[in-house]
């Protein structure tokens, strides 16, 4: 799994999957390998490489030979979509979210569908929710309205083609 969505990492070692590789925002490069420290124990002996957040280097993707190109705490378009699907199975943002809106729990929600964990995180999501300080948020931002960019008229589609893909 190639995580190039700037928190899908996050979503995919909450589920017990490492990425090969993952995107880290200028905002987390100073932590070892991308990751925040609260998630550091679940890279285990793991050293995912650190690909930059500007330009997709598709051909670095694809000498990582991914299972699985998550972006779905992204920006892509539809043409770094269709690029990046005939590498790997892709999911990429929702039309229903603008791009790097997609709510902590709806993310989490279609990572675990791709990687074949939708129980998982539902439990996850539900002990989140039902253990943080901030649980009332939490809640009302995944619950939040969706809200769309003018980016959002050529949006791409939530997953390619592949059997046992999100709908």
């Amino acid at each position: 799994m190639v995580t190039l969505g700037l928190v899908d990492h996050d979503a995919g070692l909450a589920l017990g999957v490492v990425p090969v590789a993952l995107t880290a925002g200028e905002y987390s490069t100073g932590n070892p390998y991308g990751v925040w420290p609260w998630a550091q124990d679940r890279l285990g002996a793991a050293t995912p490489q650190v690909l930059p957040d500007t330009e997709i280097n598709f051909e670095r993707v694809a000498a990582l030979q991914p299972d699985l190109i998550l972006a779905v705490y992204s920006g892509i378009g539809r043409s770094d979509f269709d690029t990046l699907s005939k590498i790997a199975p892709t999911v990429a943002q929702s039309g229903q979210w603008g791009d790097y809106q997609t709510p902590w729990s709806e993310m989490t929600r279609m990572i675990g569908a791709a990687l074949g964990r939708s129980d998982q995180a539902e439990a996850t999501i539900a002990a989140v929710e039902q253990n943080s300080p901030r649980r009332e948020l939490l809640i009302r931002s995944s619950r939040a309205r969706p809200r769309c960019t003018r980016a959002c008229s050529n949006r791409v589609p939530t997953t390619s083609s592949w059997p046992g893909a999100p709908a």
